[in-house]
């Protein structure tokens, strides 16, 4: 589907070869995969964790990126390789 609109972006006159056309059209369709991957994997951090820092005295700054940000990358790279 993204083949035959993807000329439909480029200016005026402008064309691409079919080879381009289908690199860019594989690396949309990866990219939105892998953030599909990425945010189920900071989904999956229960709020009490992220609680539990705030009860360790973390700020609400460094909290997120402490506690969701390496358990959720851990889930994510978990995720990815199945």
């Amino acid at each position: 589907m993204a083949t035959p609109l993807f000329p439909l972006m480029l200016p005026h006159g402008a064309s691409i070869d079919k080879f381009l056309r289908a690199q860019v059209t594989l690396i949309l369709f990866v990219s939105a995969y892998m953030a599909e991957i990425v945010r189920a994997g900071l989904s999956s951090v229960p709020r009490g964790q992220t609680e539990a820092g705030d009860a360790l005295g973390l700020s609400h700054r460094s909290s997120p990126h402490r506690i969701a940000g390496a358990k959720g990358s851990f889930d994510s790279r978990s995720g990815s390789k199945t």
